[in-house]
């Protein structure tokens, strides 16, 4: 049961939180599918890649992470802070998603090179900064790292590889999600409602 929710709530959900990003910017998804159409394998396509792990650092379809409860009488400490028995602690992703200490003073832009490694040799295919994606909330990390986070990634990339491949696509003048996605709450994932896109066959 949770492989099944895992794979198809959060995932549908990170694809259209995606598809919203890219709605919005005609030059990256010429861009990526230009990237598509001239790779052979998803590993070819580190700008796709990157535009995922932008759009979770974002817009991730976690509302939350974990919760716990205290327990202990003389309650416990955490980051220098007591907090006393009977607290309840939830983690909040969006905030640590959206951070400028972590993340600089254009944390709130949308910016997928912002995961690429630096110092690449001109002409070479950018790789993804594994070390700047772990800081991603969307999949937890640590011990309690989501087991699904590299499934759930490959989903996402391959109905977007294919998706930008055939179609360009905007917005609807009478859109909802503007400025901002508008989303219900489902089980803890965030997903976006009455979400359209306008398709078109790519110049």
């Amino acid at each position: 049961m949770t492989f099944f929710f895992a794979g198809h709530d959060t995932t549908s959900s990170a694809i259209s939180h995606t598809l919203w990003h890219l709605s919005k910017k005609p030059d990256l998804q010429k861009a990526i599918r230009d990237e598509a159409l001239q790779g052979k394998e998803l590993s070819d396509c580190p700008l796709l890649h990157a535009s995922i792990l932008e759009s979770l650092r974002m817009t991730s379809p976690a509302a939350t992470g974990l919760v716990r409860y205290v327990e202990k009488d003389e309650g416990v400490w955490l980051a220098g802070h007591h907090i006393p028995k009977g607290t309840w602690i939830h983690t909040a992703y969006h905030p640590s998603n959206l951070s400028k200490e972590t993340w600089g003073e254009d944390s709130l832009e949308f910016k997928p090179e912002r995961f690429f490694k630096t110092g690449a040799e001109p002409g070479t295919m950018p790789r993804i900064d594994q070390v700047q994606a772990s800081k991603i909330m969307a999949f937890g990390g640590g011990k309690r790292l989501c087991l699904g986070k590299d499934l759930a990634i490959r989903q996402v990339a391959v109905a977007l590889q294919k998706i930008v491949e055939k179609f360009s696509f905007t917005l609807p003048k009478d859109t909802i999600h503007l400025p901002d996605i508008q989303c219900r709450k489902i089980g803890g994932i965030l997903t976006p409602k009455d979400f359209f896109l306008e398709l078109k066959q790519p110049q």
